[in-house]
Parts: C-alpha cells; sequence; structure tokens
C-alpha cells in the first residue's frame, strides 16, 4: 500500500474509533470548548520596549502569546527546521503519523527513547488534553488531532503552535524565544540560534546551555543534522552553525514596570498591531511621577493595617505533599514572576519554608531571613541573594492611584497596588463601588438642570419609591438631619438625604447621562437605580479619574491613556485620544471645582490637605469596604482608592478621608518636592483656578456673581454683610446660613450602606416618573 492509502486508512480507522468511543455508548468525552480557538492562533504577536516619558527604558512588554509571528518575522530556516525535527511528514499525515509511531514502538524494544506524536498532536496534548500517561488518553488525542487537521487546516495549526510553544525563560511563542535567550530580534539571529531555540521545544530546562552545555550543544547539532538532512540548509552553512558558539544572553531581563506594562496592555489588545519583535511605546509615565506615586500608595497602605503574610495554608494540605494543590494555593496568594517566588513555612524553629520559583518542581530552603514571627503555613512572596532567600511581607490593605493629565487624559503615573513583588494584579481597573465620590456629576447635573450654588436644599431623610416598587429611604452616614443648607453646603457635607432628593427629582437617566458622558461609565453601564446617587453602580479607578479630568478641563471629556505612540520597523500608529467631547458646561464645570475645593478646606477632606488648593470629593463604600479620594487642580487630576482584595471591611471605621485623602496629599508634597510641579499641584500656569477659588477662608460667604459672571468666596465677616448689602440675598436668609456654617462641627464622611441588586432596570427609551411616589418626612 502507498504512503497516501496508509494515511487514508490511518484516518478512516480513527473516524470509526471516533463515532464509536464518542459517542452515546461510548465512554470517551472530547475536550470543553472550541478546538479551533484552543489550537489556533488569536490575532499578531508582538514584543513591546517600553520607553518613558523621560526617555528612559520602562522594561519590555511580551504581548505573543496566543498570537501569530506572521509569515516573515521568524528566520527561514526555523519553520522548516521545526518540521525536519519534530514533524518530517506533517504535510502529508492526517494529524497522526503511523509511520513514527512504528518507528517510536520498535525504537522502544530496543531501549530507546524516542517520540512519535506530530505537531498537531503536540498542540492537542499541551492546550487540550493534558500530558497523563494513559491509553485513553493517546487515545482521544489522535481523535482529536485527525479531526483537527481535517476542520481547521495544517496551517493555522501549526500558527497556533509557533504562538504557544513553551520555550522557557518566560517566552511562550516563537516571537518572543530570541529575545528572551539571546537579546536579539529575530532578524539578528542566525541559523545556529534558531536550531538551539528549536532544541528548547523539547525541555527548555533540560537543555539551557547555562545549566547543560554539553548537552544543549549535541541537541542543536542534532537539529542542524535534521536541517542539512531535509535540504533546508546546506553543507556549508550547517558546518558554520555547528562551528558557533552557544553564547546565550543574562535570564536576568530588566524588570518591567508591571504597572505600565498592565496599563499599556489594555490600550494596545485592541490597536490592530502587526506581528513584531521589535516595536517600541513611546508611553506619557514619568518614572519620577511613578516612583512618587507608588511610595505614597505603600505608605497609605502600610499606615492603615501594617504588613504581614499574603495568607496562609493549612498545615493538613502541607502535609499531603501534594505539590499541584500547594502550588495552586500558594498561586492565590503571591504571583510569581522572574524576580520574585512563592514560600510557604513548613516549620518556625529551625525556619524552613517550601519555594516556587514559578517552574519545576518545589524545594525545601532553609537560608531564609524573613521578619516578625511567620507561622507554619503562611504565605510570603521571597527574593533570592546571594546568602539565601528574603520573605517579602504584603500589605494586609491594598490601595491603587492614577495621576493624569488633567487636559490631556495623559496617564503621568499608575499604580496598581502597594507591593508590586507580593502581587500584581492591577487594581487600578478592577470596578467596585465608588461610593459618595460620584455626587459632584449629580450636583453638576442639577447646576445644568437650573440649581444655583446657594439653592437653598432640605437635608432631611425622604422615603422613595422606586420604579421596581420598592422604598428606598437612605440616611446620612451620621443619621443626623439638619434642615435648610445651602447645595454647596451638602456637597461639603456630603449629604445622603441631599443626593436622594436631587436624584428623584431629576431621574436616574439623568445621572447616567453624564456620568457617560464623562466616561465614568461606559454606555449602558449605570444602574438606573437612585442608589446610584449615592455611588452604588460600579466603576474603576482610571474611569472615575478621568471623569473628574472633565470637571477639572472646562467640561471636556478626556481619553485617558498611558502611550502616545508605537512605532515597529517603518510603521507608526498614533493612538487618538478625542478630548473634544463636551460633558457639561463650562461654567458649571467651574462652579462644581468651586463646590469641590470647599470639600478641601471645609467639609470631609479638609483634614489632610491644611493649605494645598486642590478640588476633590471623597466616598466610602458599604460596611467601609472601599476608600476613595479623587482630587484635582488646573493641570492635575488625582485619584486613590483604599480596600481589600477579598472586599472585606476596612479596619476601625476607615474612609476615603482618612485612608486615600492623606495618599494624594503625600503625592502631591513628594512631586513639589522634586520638582516636578511648580507649586501645589501645579505643572504650568496654562489654566488657572476660576475666580470662585482663589480667596477661601474658614465661615466663608458666597457674594453674586460680578460683571463677569464669576462666583468670588472672600473671608468672613465683612463678606456676610457685603452680601447682605449687594441686595442679592443669595442664601435666602444669610443670617441664618452663616451661623449654620460657623458653628457646625467638622463632616463626618458619608458611608453608602447598601447594595441594591434591581433585577429589571428602568429602560433608557422612558425615563421613569420618580416624584409620584415620593414620601415626604420632613
Amino acid at each position: 500500500m502507498s504512503e497516501a492509502g496508509i494515511y487514508a486508512l490511518t484516518k478512516a480507522v480513527l473516524g470509526g474509533v471516533s463515532a464509536l468511543m464518542t459517542g452515546p455508548f461510548g465512554t470517551l468525552d472530547l475536550p470543553p470548548g472550541s478546538v479551533e480557538q484552543a489550537l489556533t492562533a488569536q490575532g499578531p504577536g508582538i514584543v513591546i520596549e517600553l520607553v518613558a516619558q523621560d526617555g528612559g527604558e520602562m522594561g519590555r512588554i511580551d504581548a505573543s502569546r496566543g498570537g501569530s509571528p506572521g509569515p516573515d518575522l521568524l528566520h527561514p530556516s526555523f519553520v522548516p527546521g521545526l518540521i525536519a525535527t519534530e514533524d518530517s511528514r506533517f504535510h502529508e499525515h492526517p494529524g497522526v503519523d503511523p509511520f513514527a509511531i512504528l518507528a517510536a514502538l520498535a525504537d522502544s524494544g530496543e531501549g530507546r527513547v524516542r517520540g512519535g506524536s506530530t505537531l498537531t498532536q503536540q498542540a492537542v496534548k499541551n492546550e487540550l488534553i493534558g500530558n497523563s500517561r494513559t491509553l485513553e488518553r493517546k487515545v482521544l488525542e489522535a481523535i482529536v488531532s485527525v479531526r483537527a487537521v481535517h476542520g481547521i487546516g495544517r496551517e493555522r495549526i501549526l500558527d497556533g503552535y509557533l504562538a504557544r510553544s513553551w520555550f522557557g525563560r518566560g517566552a511562550f511563542g516563537t516571537v518572543a524565544a530570541p529575545r528572551a535567550w539571546f537579546d536579539r530580534t529575530w532578524s539578528e539571529v542566525g541559523i545556529a540560534e534558531s536550531a538551539m531555540l528549536i532544541g528548547l521545544l523539547k525541555g527548555p530546562g533540560l537543555y539551557d546551555p547555562s545549566r547543560n552545555p554539553e548537552r544543549a550543544r549535541a541537541r542543536r547539532d542534532a537539529v542542524i543534522g535534521r536541517m542539512l538532512a531535509e535540504g533546508v540548509i546546506s553543507e556549508a552553512e550547517a558546518e558554520a552553525a555547528r562551528t558557533t558558539p552557544i553564547q546565550t544572553a543574562s535570564a536576568a531581563a530588566a524588570p518591567t514596570d508591571p504597572w505600565a506594562e498592565a496599563a499599556v496592555l489594555r490600550e494596545i489588545r485592541t490597536a490592530g498591531l502587526p506581528a513584531s519583535d521589535q516595536a517600541r511605546a513611546s508611553l506619557t509615565i514619568s518614572p519620577a511621577w511613578q516612583r512618587i506615586a507608588q511610595e505614597a500608595v505603600s505608605w497609605g497602605a502600610e499606615r492603615i493595617d501594617g504588613v504581614g503574610p499574603a495568607g496562609n495554608i493549612p498545615e493538613a494540605l502541607l502535609a499531603t505533599r501534594d505539590q499541584d494543590r500547594i502550588r495552586r494555593e500558594m498561586a492565590r496568594y503571591v504571583d510569581a514572576n522572574t524576580q520574585i517566588g512563592r514560600a510557604v513555612i513548613l516549620s518556625t524553629e529551625p525556619l524552613r519554608v517550601l519555594i516556587d520559583r514559578g517552574f519545576g518542581p518545589l524545594e525545601t530552603e532553609e537560608r531564609v531571613k524573613a521578619e516578625g514571627k511567620p507561622r507554619i503555613g503562611d504565605v510570603f512572596a521571597y527574593r533570592r541573594g546571594p546568602d539565601g532567600i528574603t520573605l517579602i511581607p504584603a500589605p494586609r490593605v491594598n490601595a491603587a492611584a492614577v495621576v493624569m493629565e488633567a487636559r490631556s487624559g495623559a496617564i503621568l503615573a499608575v499604580i496598581g497596588g502597594a507591593n508590586p513583588d507580593t502581587s500584581r494584579f492591577d487594581r487600578t481597573a478592577a470596578r467596585r463601588q465608588v461610593g459618595s465620590a460620584l455626587k459632584p456629576f449629580l450636583w453638576a447635573r442639577a447646576l445644568e438642570a437650573g440649581y444655583a450654588p446657594d439653592d437653598m436644599v432640605s437635608d432631611t431623610r425622604g422615603s422613595y419609591m422606586t420604579g421596581t416598587g420598592e422604598i428606598w429611604s437612605p440616611q446620612n452616614y451620621d443619621r443626623k438631619e439638619t434642615g435648610w443648607i445651602p447645595l454647596f453646603v451638602a456637597l461639603e457635607e456630603s449629604s445622603n438625604n441631599v443626593a436622594a432628593r436631587l436624584i428623584d427629582q431629576l431621574g436616574p437617566v439623568a445621572l447616567a447621562e453624564i456620568t457617560e458622558a464623562a466616561g465614568v461609565y461606559p454606555p449602558g453601564g449605570m444602574r438606573l437605580h437612585p442608589s446610584s446617587a449615592l455611588g452604588a453602580s460600579e466603576t474603576s479607578l482610571i474611569e472615575i479619574t478621568a471623569g473628574y479630568a472633565a470637571l477639572a478641563n472646562g467640561g471636556m471629556r478626556v481619553t485617558p491613556h498611558a502611550h502616545d505612540l508605537i512605532s515597529s520597523g517603518d510603521a507608526l500608529l498614533v493612538p487618538e485620544h478625542p478630548s473634544d467631547s463636551p460633558v457639561v458646561t463650562e461654567r458649571t464645570a467651574e462652579l462644581i471645582s468651586s463646590m469641590l475645593y470647599g470639600v478641601t478646606v471645609r467639609g470631609t477632606a479638609a483634614r489632610a490637605f491644611g493649605q494645598t488648593p486642590i478640588a476633590g470629593k471623597t466616598g466610602t463604600t458599604s460596611a467601609h469596604r472601599d476608600a476613595w479620594f479623587i482630587g484635582y487642580t488646573p493641570d492635575l487630576v488625582i485619584g486613590v482608592w483604599v480596600g481589600r482584595d477579598d472586599n472585606g471591611p476596612l479596619p476601625q471605621k476607615t474612609t476615603g478621608a482618612s485612608a486615600a485623602a492623606p495618599i494624594v496629599a503625600r503625592i502631591l508634597e513628594g512631586a513639589q518636592r522634586e520638582g516636578l510641579t511648580t507649586r501645589p499641584g501645579r505643572t504650568s500656569d496654562e489654566g488657572v483656578w476660576p475666580p470662585a477659588l482663589l480667596e477661601v477662608g474658614s465661615g466663608s460667604a458666597l457674594l453674586p456673581p460680578t460683571e463677569d459672571g464669576a462666583l468670588i468666596f472672600e473671608p468672613d465677616p465683612e463678606a456676610r454683610r457685603r452680601a447682605i448689602e449687594a441686595g442679592g440675598d443669595p442664601f435666602k436668609n444669610p443670617q441664618d446660613l452663616f451661623e449654620r456654617i460657623e458653628s457646625r462641627p467638622e463632616p463626618e464622611e458619608e458611608v453608602w450602606g447598601g447594595r441594591v441588586e434591581d433585577p429589571d432596570p428602568f429602560s433608557r427609551e422612558a425615563e421613569p416618573d420618580w416624584s409620584g411616589g415620593v414620601f415626604r418626612t420632613y
């Protein structure tokens, strides 16, 4: 029988076996999910060098895993050499090679080990079936391989194999492989390096030249021999490649800023970049701002509840010695990378740990440095040094920060956590409730609807019937009611009662329109429930910080972005960052800025900032789970979140004023100290504060608008008499108002105290009539 006939017979036999064993009466289950998606490349593979705002290097992003290297990126010898070495009949067989299987069986009978799997079988094993050495697994692997070749095609399977292959040193996929091993691009490697990379696919640790130089050379030369035998290279090229010394780069690659990496990755996922291993991204992120913000976030998180182990594994699990389960449990608490590993305490006297390097078996280590008194089962990150390992404690509370240019949305600093050594989860993109940090947008919508900052509003509790028939009756954090107060004072004191009345009058759709226009929520992202006025709808730190930037930018929306340009060879990709979409009028933005400045001089955030001129708002959510402060000057917007990854409550009734606002203040102080700002919170003289913010004193009065329409705060007591004499009578009852302001205690921060799950959100097509369901209690 001809070779083609044998392949046809193999395909027919496996088709019959497949029908019998995976059908209704069979015992094999096909792998769940899409075989095509698991085996094929998903988009182009790309490796990007990060260039900071000051021109310095910030590391490298390997976004190549699962991405196709493209037809022209790799060395000309690589793909033919791979096929010659691993699967010489790749283009002929149906996914399983019976000749290779017979050869492997013959070698096995003579005591030699030889693989009989095709490239397709290797891909199926790695991505779908697993490594179990059972007959059932091998049969299933063969069945899926034949189906894949028939349904997907060889070239797409090969492309997927190249996209996902493991080369060691953190390199998944061929795009990143030469960078990882030689610190070169594909255009800079030759046949010898190409052959070594092919050889590594059989086992990166086994054939690592730094560990096993002779074995690595023998494997490389064997690949060169297969290239020569299959006509991929000439005799002269083979001889030159064999005599080329193996020279690899240091395995300790320059660390990449994890937060910058996460921010850029979010932005490039949909950018349509071509496959490349030499792209460069010009970032807006400044290393100096990044360093200051990281220090402030770490300080702010640790001052709340200190540091300790990242987690704890039960001693019963440690006693099982089940490495897979222990590794998975450790990975719940600590992210391993090329510089940081995981460790769990096995004994305390003497101190002995089990370490996970992120690859290979778990190992015992006795040369350990640790602070405090760890307990058996405690999990830590560790860093290795010449004298052993040092355990790295994790903050018990976490935090995140974003520093953004107010007029452009360019991100100057993005800090996703208190300690990147223990966790690289980016909390700036995590979606959480924001509490009263959302109130400025409700107040801005009220101004757009005709309210004035000095309009009197009732700070008394009310009960409201929602569109679903439930009764909603929020109250202030301190459960107090202060009666009639000006709208701007209600924002300074963060009155939940006033927020409830405003959302009752305006409707949730009005709030959704302004918050979605500002980018706080994506279209349709805010729940149409009155509790959204108190921040019950979840958003991310980056999104709400960008929303505040619109208020600082004269009411014009900005698009947050961490990079300005990506270059790859001759190609340039300049992303669009539109910032010309109006959110509110310039007048409304000016008034809200005036009112938010009052929050930091008299309101809930007054303790944190002293004389630093900044407008902003605090926010605290149910059971003190999340603490927020977002503030801005004409040049900068800074947002901070503090909380726990497990969504547990913060200790000691921590609030946005006590936890998040001090971090913002520390960032501003650090920037001023290092010369990044010319004066507190200012990087230029382009933008000016609205006149309402220039003169603010304790017990101030709001005068009627001047001829140019500006509101002016002036110190009391003269301001009070002048306000009355001016005839504007802005507070309806100025004497009562000023006595109320002067005698009021320092406001306590509000806390939104509930999570409303609305199974039937209101339609945006027809706004519900909220006013008909109000039960007034004042």
